[in-house]
């Protein structure tokens, strides 16, 4: 049975690292879509997680200088290498309906 890669030592510890830097650097707002970054709470969308920049599968390493801190729905919409920003602008009708 195959684990999962976000169990093992290199992961955690490239989490642990990032965003603890971004914590402690001020970044309290997703770099992609703005939303405020909850860094307590795990697991919510607007939880803080680790970003690969260049993701593993795309030849990216678990070093801390290829992360960032965005917010978990960003994150899982991101997968491997997807980099569209995601907005949360409401949609508003047109003046004439």
């Amino acid at each position: 049975m195959a684990s999962s890669r976000t169990g093992l030592t290199p992961h955690l510890k490239f989490r642990k690292a990032v965003l603890t830097r971004d914590r402690k650097a001020g970044i309290t707002h997703c770099p992609l879509c703005e939303v405020e970054l909850d860094y307590a709470v795990s697991r919510m969308p607007y939880s803080a997680e680790p970003d690969h920049i260049i993701a593993i599968a795309h030849g990216g390493t678990n070093h801390p200088s290829n992360g960032r801190a965005i917010c978990r729905r960003c994150n899982q919409q991101r997968g491997a290498g997807n980099n569209k920003p995601r907005t949360n602008k409401a949609i508003t009708a047109s003046p004439g309906w």
